[in-house]
């Protein structure tokens, strides 16, 4: 399974056409309870979205991060535009969705059940499975840029040919190529090296536009990309 994190946090208006686009592909949403004292914000929460509410069962960890709990009551949601905008009215971000006032650990699960998006919000940690949602054109520039994906540990060379698909073409929106040029320098830092084959693609590539979307990266960087 390709696993990809988001580069930035998705807010405001990307925050809500995220929302919008997992409505559109009949996702359910999914939020974790695992606190043990009632507090009044999550009882008003629980209380509005009760229209929405699928179903509520008491489980020992998240679909999707595997999180564990002591013991959490897992609730899950029928996501359409009234319970977007719902959802909206209390928070303005993925990560906001953080213990004591509100459920926590906002997942997207696809009608079969499994999870193309978790999140982990206290330690603003996200993740999903579904990179074509990049290339919805239905979307605005800006939250398609939110899309670009720079991967976890598990597929790095998969996630660094669509980033370098879109670094080097030479037809992409500038904004789109910086986005994967940080993307790249991002999988760089966290990998500690690239492949060998990769790195020599890279070094290939560099002079035909992946160094002009990545002109922050450290000078020693770029002289060894360009070896």
């Amino acid at each position: 399974m390709e696993e990809f994190v988001f580069l930035t946090e998705p807010k405001g208006e990307a925050y809500r056409q995220l929302l919008e686009y997992a409505a559109k592909t009949h996702s359910l949403a999914l939020l974790a309870d695992p606190e043990k004292e009632v507090t009044a914000s999550r009882n008003d929460f629980f209380k509005e979205m009760a229209p929405h509410l699928v179903s509520r069962e008491l489980r020992h960890s998240c679909p999707g991060t595997e999180m564990p709990y002591d013991k959490a009551a897992i609730y899950t949601y029928r996501l359409d535009k009234a319970c977007v905008e719902k959802l909206l009215e209390f928070t303005d971000g993925l990560f906001q969705w953080l213990e004591t006032d509100l459920p926590t650990d906002l997942a997207f699960l696809r009608p079969d059940g499994t999870a193309w998006l978790w999140s982990v919000a206290h330690e603003r940690d996200r993740m999903v499975t579904a990179i074509e949602a990049m290339r919805d054109e239905s979307l605005d520039e800006e939250t398609r840029e939110g899309f670009l994906y720079t991967l976890a540990e598990f597929d790095f060379p998969e996630a660094l040919e669509a980033m370098l698909e879109v670094a080097c073409d030479k037809e992409a929106d500038p904004n789109m190529q910086t986005r994967a040029g940080a993307a790249i320098a991002n999988l760089w830092i966290r990998q500690g090296a690239m492949d060998r084959t990769i790195f020599e693609k890279v070094g290939e590539l560099a002079e035909e536009g992946l160094l002009r979307s990545l002109k922050n990266w450290n000078s020693d960087w770029r002289n060894e990309l360009s070896k």
